[in-house]
């Protein structure tokens, strides 16, 4: 069964994977990627405040396709040579991010069901995921978020089994290795082992943080990198490193669009109002059925994630940055498991579940093939004056613009791009002087 799903996520995926032109973020991670497996020069993924976990999965097959080059971006420029080739590269990265992240965070969810409600439940559990317009959109890109979402996966279904902080700490340094968004975690875990006997001691605590510190360490080669601070440079473990130049970006802040809004430093309501948004009428029946769940008794595993998600989404009205529902991708999972688990406790919950599954799948079904741009039935006008960025477009339809070109014989284009790949590599050449 794990191969039948399998099987069909990389399917729905294909059109994604390769239909879509890279978006934004590919080509400068490509570059990062190359970098890091030639030499293991990791300064730049420091500098930008880039977690390696996520490159070393992704980027090791397009490493070992090529000799290191130079990525041409489509605001500096390239030949068509290069550029095609860059296209190829990034095809081939989201096919290793399908295979060794999106793949093992689906057979995660299948496997963790399947001990509780049964393979039937587990299947369509794990369906609602596959089918998710927002997962097939985001999880078979080669960018950090699918690995955020199935390292988040691996920490949550370690506090479920595990009443011992070592355990929690490699996981926890496994999913800081693979985004900084995993600074938020510490309040999650701290909540749910606030009653654990084990934890009350302050010097296991401080061993769980040297786990993790060394285990996300470990990944960026224990190296050192130094950092100004007004007249004097520190020298900091790279993990730190990084995180001090993710704080420097979050204090400049980065525009934000919500509802018609725009702001430099975020709104408080960005990522509740992005996640109902972009999730399907599935998504929002099974959070019906989580909230619902506060009414009767639920086992200690269903709590445990039932209040990280609860608690992470608490501190996300805290977030600077409005980049997209992107950073929300773990909870899509998380979701599809609380509301297996809930239906389950229902009189006609596997008949239930089954409706959902087929909804969801028509859901992806209209979605295809333009997964990014999903959004759920809801007023307001059109998808762009409601969110933008990687919401709506993050720079991938340069496939879509040249069928148009070539179906209306445009043959004098301008064109106003946001996107780091090369119009080049799909034969689109605009009018230089705009």
């Amino acid at each position: 069964m794990g191969l039948c799903v399998a099987t069909l996520f990389i399917g729905l995926s294909a059109r994604e994977r390769c239909g879509t032109s890279p978006v934004v973020d590919e080509p400068i991670y490509l570059q990062m990627g190359l970098d890091a497996f030639d030499r293991h020069r990791l300064v730049r993924l420091c500098d930008q405040g880039i977690e390696p976990l996520p490159i070393y999965l992704e980027y090791l097959l397009p490493a070992l396709a090529t000799q290191p080059f130079d990525v041409p971006f489509a605001t500096g420029g390239g030949n068509p040579g290069e550029a095609a080739h860059t296209v190829s590269l990034v095809n081939l990265a989201r096919l290793s991010t399908e295979v060794f992240v999106g793949v093992p965070l689906l057979l995660l969810t299948l496997i963790w069901l399947t001990h509780r409600v049964g393979l039937e439940a587990a299947t369509l559990g794990t369906l609602m995921v596959v089918c998710s317009p927002t997962w097939l959109a985001h999880g078979t890109l080669a960018t950090t978020d699918a690995c955020m979402a199935l390292t988040a996966l691996v920490m949550l279904l370690t506090l479920v089994r595990t009443r011992h902080v070592w355990p929690v700490g490699l996981a926890a340094g496994l999913l800081w290795a693979s985004k900084d968004l995993a600074l938020c975690f510490p309040p999650v875990i701290m909540w749910v082992m606030r009653d654990r006997t084990v934890t009350r001691s302050m010097w296991r605590w401080l061993q769980g943080g040297v786990v993790t510190l060394a285990t996300c360490w470990g990944f960026w080669l224990f190296h050192f990198h130094t950092v100004s601070a007004g007249h004097a440079l520190l020298v900091l473990p790279a993990p730190l490193r990084s995180v001090w130049a993710r704080a420097a970006q979050a204090q400049e802040g980065h525009p934000g669009f919500c509802l018609g809004q725009v702001r430099q430093h975020g709104f408080w309501a960005y990522y509740p109002v992005a996640f109902l948004l972009k999730s399907t009428p599935v998504e929002w029946v099974l959070m019906a059925l989580v909230g619902a769940s506060f009414a009767s008794p639920r086992s200690a595993p269903f709590r445990v994630l039932r209040s990280s998600a609860l608690v992470f989404m608490g501190l996300a009205l805290t977030f600077s940055f409005n980049l997209g529902v992107r950073y929300l991708l773990w909870m899509y999972p998380i979701l599809a498991i609380l509301g297996a688990l809930s239906c389950c406790q229902l009189r006609f919950g596997r008949s239930l579940l089954y409706g959902l599954v087929a909804v969801q799948a028509a859901c992806a079904w209209m979605a295809a093939p333009d997964y990014l741009g999903w959004f759920s039935i809801s007023p307001g006008g059109p998808p762009y004056r409601l969110l933008v960025d990687s919401n709506l477009d993050w720079g991938q339809d340069l496939p879509q613009l040249r069928s148009q070109i070539d179906k209306l014989r445009i043959r004098h284009l301008r064109l106003f791009y946001f996107g780091e790949a090369m119009p080049a590599a799909y034969g689109i050449h605009p009018a230089p002087d705009f």
